[in-house]
């Protein structure tokens, strides 16, 4: 369940509503089906927003939240978990509505198990005639059956209790004439998608208002089909009290149940009110219903696809070179046009965790002393989102040498520093003297030449890049010194590795 797939069926519920306003004095029947297809369209959206295809947009358009795995260190991470594909929600939430859900959804196949047990169970009810209309329905009796009730989908029965052998007549015929009118309304089967939305809704208040308000407007409607075949509104209004009576309260889980006592008071109002109007809705309204259903449930989908995916949480994994976790390390993620969007440390195990992220594009950059700074970019998307592997290398040590009369002089004592990821940073065991060039003192040429160096594992220099100089002279002197020049083996975590460095070479001609 995401954030907006619960925005989604929040507006079809509040349209069910004002619908349903709107048609406060039409039939019942009318509302009934209102309510029924707001439940079913907020069933179809999760199902059809992913068959609706993606509206281009020229620009990113930010609404709250996906998942994301950010891993520095080279090991590619698959987002597993079942709360990743159902991104929007913490996980903490998405299990507590999977509970909820399952318990409801239970609750409803219980119920449907127990009404399918008594109807195999009820026997065929001798008196079950109805007057002067046709019975579409069977109608069979169970002692355990508290008010009559209609349940089955292909070959829906009509189980009436015990006391349905002391019946009179006509209450007899109101009864069947109540049921039969579920059964041509399809009853059954329209009380099951409503139930089985409020199971999946059930954090929902308004799907709780709208299950209650059909299943008043379902009986309303079946007493207005009672009242249009003959029957006096007042026999049938004390035929509904007594079977309230005779039932005691009890319902079953499933079926439709005549006379639930919490509706019983506003249906007697509504049979004995002459100005209700009691018009059954034809099958063309039905149809016509339905396709603007089907209509406003992909207007609804493609809506949800326009304004934009959900982002949700980037968690953020960050090790060295040799796999070992950096903590501490600023975890930034910018938003664009250089705009910090969030920025926390990583934790003592080098993890950091973002959430709530809109989805969109950001860069992500990773910055810790003693080691060079990372920046990735990072696409937020609801499907999948992104996976950046980021791997902090150690950051390039700084060395300096002054020249000045063929001599040199260290720019301060060799040091050993812990920085980063427990790094220690190079120490010059052999500094090779540099040789002022004849030629360059003669001309007054100084300067400072500025060289990059990649130094071993063992301290030797590898490699050795002249960035600037002030004069070709200068510069071969320069390489020609530094690249005899060792160094202590720099150590990550106990280990050496090889380490990028920036050599300043100074040549001046002051005393």
């Amino acid at each position: 369940m995401t954030v907006t797939l619960i925005l989604q069926a929040t507006a079809i519920f509040c349209v069910a509503l004002l619908g349903a306003l709107i048609l406060r004095r039409a039939p019942a029947a009318q509302r009934h089906m209102l309510f029924v297809f707001a439940m079913a369209a907020a069933l179809l959206v999760p199902a059809v927003t992913p068959l609706v295809p993606r509206a281009a947009t020229s620009g990113l358009v930010e609404l709250p939240w996906t998942t994301v795995m950010v891993r520095a260190g080279g090991e590619k991470v698959v987002a597993s978990s079942w709360a990743a594909r159902l991104p929007g929600l913490p996980e903490s939430l998405m299990a507590i509505w999977v509970a909820g859900a399952a318990v409801m959804l239970l609750r409803v196949l219980v119920g449907l198990a127990r009404a399918a047990w008594l109807r195999a169970a009820a026997q065929p009810f001798a008196n079950g005639t109805a007057g002067d209309f046709r019975m579409h329905a069977t109608v069979r009796m169970h002692t355990a059956v508290p008010m009559p009730t209609t349940f089955g989908f292909r070959r829906p029965a009509i189980l009436l209790p015990a006391a349905a052998l002391t019946w009179d007549a006509l209450k007899r015929e109101s009864v069947l004439r109540h049921e039969q009118a579920h059964v041509e309304r399809q009853d059954c089967l329209t009380t099951l998608v409503v139930e089985v939305a409020r199971a999946i809704y059930w954090f929902h208040p308004l799907a709780w208002v709208i299950a209650a308000k059909a299943q008043q407007e379902r009986e309303r409607a079946c007493d207005d089909a009672v009242l249009l075949g003959g029957v006096a509104a007042t026999d049938y209004a004390g035929h509904l009290v007594s079977i309230a009576r005779e039932a005691q309260g009890k319902l079953l889980l499933a079926g439709v149940p005549m006379a639930a006592p919490s509706q019983l008071e506003s249906r007697i109002r509504a049979v004995l009110n002459p100005a209700v109007v009691r018009r059954p809705v034809s099958r063309r309204l039905v149809s016509m219903a339905g396709v603007v259903m089907l209509g406003s449930v992909l207007a609804v989908a493609a809506a949800g696809q326009a304004t934009g995916p959900l982002a949700g949480t980037v968690e953020v994994v960050v090790n060295d070179v040799t796999g070992a976790r950096v903590p501490g390390a600023v975890v930034s993620i910018e938003a664009g046009g250089g705009k910090v969007f969030v920025k926390q440390p990583t934790s003592p195990a080098g993890e950091v965790s973002f959430h709530s992220l809109p989805a969109k594009d950001y860069l992500l950059e990773v910055v810790s002393p003693g080691f060079a700074t990372v920046t990735k970019g990072l696409k937020l998307t609801a499907d999948s989102g992104a996976r950046v592997e980021v791997t902090l290398q150690p950051d390039e040590i700084f060395q300096s040498a002054t020249v000045s009369g063929g001599e040199v002089r260290p720019a301060g004592p060799p040091s050993r520093i812990r920085i980063g990821g427990n790094v220690q940073s190079a120490k010059i065991i052999n500094k090779a003297r540099i040789i002022y060039p004849a030629e360059a003192k003669q001309k007054g040429i100084q300067g400072t030449v500025f060289l990059r160096a990649v130094i071993s594992k063992e301290g030797t220099i590898l490699s050795l890049q002249v960035l600037s100089a002030p004069d070709k002279s200068l510069a071969d002197a320069a390489v020609e010194g530094v690249k005899q020049w060792t160094y202590q083996s720099t150590l990550l975590n106990g280990n050496p590795v090889e380490v990028v460095t920036r050599i300043d070479v100074n040549f001046t001609l002051a005393p």
